[in-house]
């Protein structure tokens, strides 16, 4: 099961248990369509490790305006 498989039915899963606010899901929606679904959607579970997770925070790095 790839991470993006898993993400669809947990968010599934939050809708229709209704279990946490509606904008918090929106917010946790925005996080992965912006920052990290590029990223983790095709990878499978069991190969995400600790350098694929530094990639998602060199993306937001990335994003990020400096002042």
């Amino acid at each position: 099961m790839t991470f993006g498989e898993y993400w669809s039915r947990w968010v599934e899963r939050r809708r229709r248990l209704q279990d946490i606010r509606r904008s918090t899901l929106t917010h946790y929606i925005t996080h992965h369509d912006v920052h990290f679904g590029a990223i983790l959607d095709e990878v499978r579970l069991d190969r995400i490790f600790v350098p694929t997770i530094e990639g998602v925070f060199a993306r937001i790095d990335e994003k990020t305006p400096r002042s």
